[in-house]
């Protein structure tokens, strides 16, 4: 497959070469005979109707989690019923875990769609938004609106894009479009666009204020623009102790860092700041290493490693560095929505890295030719829609007559189908208060493993306390035994509280069924 991505590219530079030198009217005709805004625009939506299929069917067919679509979508839910952001598997508010108001602004949408396909709808539309601006931006700062075309394609196809847009609803799938639009911003002079994107972007999570800070500092030492800066990197910071502190706060703790719980993904326990800070700066090639090595690489070589051209490559040292010396392996990765901030300054790195490389008297076509055709040929991945099978039409049916509002606990590929209610367990974790219990199977057992799932269904199927009321295609419910006690006791407590003469109808089960017909005066 690389063999032949480099041989394409060679031939059709070779073609680049002979249009150049040889036929230069067929260049001119190529650059000039197109509606590049409307090609521009018309890419974009055809990705964003392909995200919404990929997402829509990935939903539907049972491969979205309670970790994470189900906490956002119980975030904002929970907001509108005058919980604010209580996420019941957090036995708390979002804010526990995450500063991220700007679920807030989704609060709107749940009064239209009460659902988390309605969380997936707006990530698709943000992720494939993101290459508007960036097409605008690019334009303006290449002159040239088929190189913008090729880079927001790159864009769109990006891996590490697409597999963070996959994973569930996360919000900082909205950090490419809010930073790139601050950028675009800025590098306009459209102020209120700039600030308005800033603000919007610190509200996604509490780290992004890092990210603009270096941003604030780029802006004051290479650009010289000393107020902007300055506001900019204070604000930035400012936001990220006071989202740190609220997050404490909601944790019932007294300093701003101890609750916060992920910071152990980079200062270890019984490790203070300071002591993490002086083993990074005494240990030179270990910290060299947190951005020299094969994951970060794999970042750049799709791009051509063009944002090293570019003094704007620097703002990638952040978020980078952040992700890469975490502890967790995923975000150390760059997995999943982990990339997500660092993908902005990443194309806006490539914009001005080949900005750099025009200057350079290098923009022979054949020579952009081949550029281009690089971005194109390692940003093509294949992408293909769930299938959406009879099971899953048996599976929603199922999870659809369950009472509303009763507790239950159900594996975390159920949740996100089930109708909101008060309790509700992600199996492994069950409660004696649990009404329901749902399992599928044959779908992901995560957080469990196939084995544990089984277990449990072997469990739970020998409970007397459950029994079970649906089986097929290997969706399976349980609901709890009736109570045993005396059922006349239990009508004249509920009656007590009654004026005049009612009628009670008493069915006990599951073992025997008996109707009692009795009168109370």
């Amino acid at each position: 497959m690389l063999f032949l991505k480099i041989s394409t590219i060679a031939l059709f530079s070779v073609a680049g070469y002979f249009i150049d030198k040889k036929r230069p009217y067929l260049k001119h005709a190529l650059s000039t005979k197109i509606n590049w805004n409307l090609a521009g625009f018309s890419l974009i939506t055809v990705y964003f109707v392909f995200y919404l299929i990929l997402k829509i069917t990935q939903h539907y067919s049972f491969h979205t989690n309670a970790f994470d679509l189900s906490i956002y979508d119980y975030a904002v839910a929970n907001t509108l019923r005058g919980k604010f952001l209580f996420v019941p598997f957090l036995n708390g508010s979002f804010f526990q875990e995450h500063f991220s108001p700007i679920l807030l602004l989704l609060t709107p949408w749940y009064m239209i769609k009460n659902s988390p396909v309605t969380l997936l709808v707006i990530q698709c539309l943000a992720v494939a938004g993101a290459a508007w601006p960036l097409f605008l931006l690019a334009s303006r700062q290449l002159g040239n609106k088929a190189l913008a075309l090729i880079i927001v394609f790159a864009y769109l196809n990006n891996w590490y894009l697409v597999h963070g847009l996959l994973y569930d609803f996360h919000v900082e799938m909205f950090e490419p479009l809010l930073i790139i639009l601050m950028l675009w911003g800025y590098l306009e002079r459209k102020y209120l666009v700039y600030w308005i994107s800033l603000l919007l972007a610190l509200m996604c999570k509490e780290d992004v204020g890092l990210y603009l800070f270096f941003f604030g500092l780029l802006v004051l030492i290479k650009e010289k623009r000393i107020k902007l800066g300055l506001i900019t990197s204070g604000a930035s910071l400012l936001w990220v102790f006071t989202a740190l502190l609220i997050i404490a706060l909601m944790n019932n703790e007294a300093a701003v860092f101890s609750g916060y719980k992920f910071l152990t993904n980079w200062i270890p326990q019984n490790t203070s700041l300071s002591e993490r800070f002086f083993h990074w700066t005494s240990h030179p090639l270990e910290t060299a290493g947190i951005f020299l090595n094969m994951k970060v690489f794999r970042l750049f070589y799709p791009l051509a490693f063009l944002p090293l051209f570019s003094w704007w490559g620097i703002l990638l040292l952040a978020p980078i560095g952040l992700n890469a010396s975490s502890a967790n392996s995923l975000q150390a990765g760059f997995m999943l929505y982990y990339s997500a901030p660092i993908i902005p300054f990443l194309f806006v790195g490539v914009i001005f890295g080949l900005k750099n490389i025009l200057k350079r008297n290098l923009n022979k076509f054949w020579i952009l030719l081949a550029l281009c055709l690089y971005l194109v040929a390692f940003n093509v991945h294949r992408y293909f829609p769930d299938s959406l099978e009879a099971r899953h039409k048996t599976g929603r049916a199922m999870l659809q007559s369950i009472p509303e509002n009763v507790p239950l606990a159900a594996q975390s590929s159920l949740v996100p189908h089930i109708s909101h209610r008060g309790q509700i367990h992600i199996l492994p974790r069950t409660e004696a208060s649990d009404e329901y219990i749902a399992l599928d199977l044959a779908g992901n057992p995560f957080p469990m493993t196939k084995q544990g799932l089984h277990d449990i269904y072997k469990s739970i199927k020998n409970n007397p306390k459950y029994r079970e009321i649906f089986n097929k295609d290997d969706f399976i419910l349980f609901q709890k035994s009736k109570m045993t006690e005396n059922p006349l006791k239990t009508v004249i407590a509920s009656d007590r509280r009654a004026r005049g003469n009612r009628v009670f109808r008493i069915v006990t089960e599951p073992r025997e069924r008996e109707e009692i017909f009795i009168t109370i005066s």
